[in-house]
């Protein structure tokens, strides 16, 4: 029997500073709680615009559940980090965001966020982010100082979002040019949360990291993907409850704005003019066929790629979970926006629908290839109607 699975609470062995005993950092208590201002203009660091993480996590204690951790930095005060339990159905997940001097969590797959305020809670997360920030982007980004008497130890000091010194700063161990360790410090010195790294690709960036609170191991990390050309919506900075576009009514069906989640799929062709009918034939032929050429299971709910006038335009074969790397042949898309139509009445499908959706994408996103999920409710056809959204950058 598979055992209980339950995300790791970020306050607890996950992203340590938020442990046990509250750390207090000097100024966070005193922070006046002023209005939250949008963030500045993008401006890239040495011709790196930000930086996208995806890694696998194993928690000491915990070590039958993995976690899947992916980061997302667009310089200089966009992030935003998710966190899912592998394999878990339906999929456990929550995400925390920073937008200019905004934070927010997205908790347990609920729907509605909650504000960080400004304050320890806030200080602790943006610590958290800018130690992750420091090692995955290092050198850039810190003003690294190096002392005389410890020429292998470069230090450079935290700040919050309103530009305040936290009173904490990060200390870098280096192994020549590279960092091996890089920890928060307090103002006595001592070392309060950690990133080793155990090991590194052939390009010299970091594969394998352990993080400890205290001196004391909390997980170990595998990095499957790290890439420093990146381009996000603004949208994706910002929970789904919070975003343009929502509220519009067409119809009588809402439109919703949420994150579209990851899938692996293979996608097909269908020839020109082909009807509904002939379309969701074809989805079972295929998935038919290609169920024995994975081990994966294929999920068995139709989904059907549109074109500009809402018809079947192409087949996606979808596996059930979404896979890292791909199979080959195979496709893992990417967690972006999305706008959505939930549980159209089959009829309802239209180039109306589909215009509209793209009407209520916000400044500077561009539309996705839409498609449909076809459901089948005691014999009532039904569908959702999908938008992934994209940057024009």
């Amino acid at each position: 029997m598979r055992a209980l699975v339950r995300l790791r609470a970020w306050r607890g062995p996950l992203l340590g500073l938020c442990v046990a005993a509250s750390l207090s950092f000097a100024g966070s208590q005193q922070r006046e709680r002023v209005a939250a201002t949008p963030p500045g203009r993008r401006a890239p660091v040495d011709g790196q615009p930000g930086l996208f993480c995806a890694s696998r996590l194993v928690y000491t204690s915990a070590p039958e559940a993995p976690h899947r951790f992916e980061s997302v930095y667009i310089y200089p005060d966009r992030v935003r980090w998710y966190r899912g339990v592998e394999g878990s159905r339906p999929l456990l997940r929550d995400v925390l965001y920073r937008f200019g001097t905004s934070f927010h969590h997205l908790e347990k797959n609920g729907s509605r966020s909650r504000v960080i305020v400004p304050g320890q809670e806030q200080d602790e997360l943006l610590v958290q982010m800018e130690l992750r920030r420091a090692l995955l982007a290092w050198p850039i980004g810190f003003d690294w100082t190096t002392s005389p008497s410890e020429p292998d130890v470069r230090t450079a000091v935290l700040k919050g979002g309103d530009g305040t010194a936290l009173g904490a700063e990060l200390w870098a161990e280096l192994d020549g040019k590279r960092p091996v360790r890089i920890g928060v410090h307090a103002p006595d010195g001592t070392e309060r949360e950690a990133l080793e790294v155990l090991a590194w690709d052939a390009d010299g960036r970091p594969l394998e990291l352990r993080a400890s609170v205290a001196g004391e191991a909390v997980w170990t990390e595998k990095i499957e993907s790290l890439h420093t050309r990146v381009s996000f919506l603004d949208a994706f900075f910002q929970p789904p409850d919070r975003r343009a576009g929502r509220g519009l009514v067409v119809g009588g069906q809402a439109v919703h704005s949420l994150d579209v989640q990851p899938f692996t799929f293979r996608r097909i062709e269908l020839p020109a003019e082909t009807d509904w009918e002939a379309a969701l034939e074809a989805f079972e032929v295929e998935r038919e066929r290609l169920a024995s050429t994975v081990e994966a299971g294929l999920d068995p709910v139709p989904t059907i790629e549109l074109d500009d006038q809402a018809q079947p335009r192409a087949l996606l074969v979808r596996l059930v979970e979404a896979a890292t790397p791909a199979p080959q042949g195979w496709t893992t898309s990417t967690e972006r926006p999305g706008l959505f139509f939930y549980r159209l009445p089959f009829d309802a499908l239209d180039p109306g629908r589909l215009q509209a959706l793209r009407k209520a994408r916000p400044q500077g996103a561009h539309p996705g290839r839409a498609y449909a999920r076809v459901l089948n409710e005691d014999g009532e056809r039904r569908l959702h109607l999908i938008l992934p959204l994209e940057s024009d950058s």
